[in-house]
């Protein structure tokens, strides 16, 4: 058995390496862990992905230290209102060289680009499209593994 005094001999060498390993870690730990201090972000932070749409048709993201939208082309601020969602405001530049199909009775248009057919998963089979205007709700329905009933009716 061993004397009280080997014990605490023990128990104070125990101690004083437990010291000298936490002293030892926290003076390397900002070298080995780079990323656990979250105290020290050089002024910088972080905006929340948003997009203000324009009047012109463009879209500004935001910035700043405040995370404030930037400001729109030509000065020009974006207001919501009930006549500007009725009428959207396309942008006149078609800078992808998109089709533009426009069915003006209905004020209705989209974008297309035109070498659709290269893509393996966009099968057109009603070309040009028809815009129409629905006051109802339209679903397709699905009768199985993705293939609508009209589909299934062609094959």
């Amino acid at each position: 058995m061993m004397g009280k005094k080997s014990i605490m001999i023990l128990l104070l060498f125990l101690i004083l390496a437990l010291v000298s390993l936490l002293v030892v870690f926290e003076l390397f730990s900002k070298q080995l862990f780079p990323f656990a201090n979250t105290n020290n972000n050089n002024g910088q932070i972080a905006c929340t992905m948003e997009a203000k749409l324009c009047p012109n048709g463009s879209y500004v993201a935001r910035s700043g230290p405040n995370c404030e939208f930037a400001t729109c082309p030509n000065n020009e601020t974006s207001t919501t209102s009930q006549s500007s969602e009725e009428n959207p405001v396309l942008p006149e530049e078609n800078i992808f060289d998109f089709q533009v199909y426009r069915n003006d009775a209905n004020n209705l248009s989209f974008q297309i680009l035109p070498n659709l057919s290269v893509y393996k998963f966009v099968n057109i089979t009603d070309w040009p499209p028809k815009i129409t205007l629905s006051s109802s709700a339209f679903t397709c329905p699905e009768i199985s593994d993705g293939v609508s009933e009209r589909q299934a009716q062609k094959k």
